[in-house]
């Protein structure tokens, strides 16, 4: 899952916001980067 976070980045969260995908998919990904997914959400 981290392994994905690195190579896409923020380009990931925003389309897995727009789906329906669960916020637990969002911290999966996101490591060091919470500060993202806080914006997003």
């Amino acid at each position: 899952s981290r392994n994905r976070k690195s190579q896409q980045q923020a380009s990931y969260y925003t389309p897995c916001v727009n789906v329906e995908t669960p916020s637990e998919d969002i911290y999966i990904y996101d490591d060091n980067e919470s500060v993202t997914a806080e914006t997003r959400f």
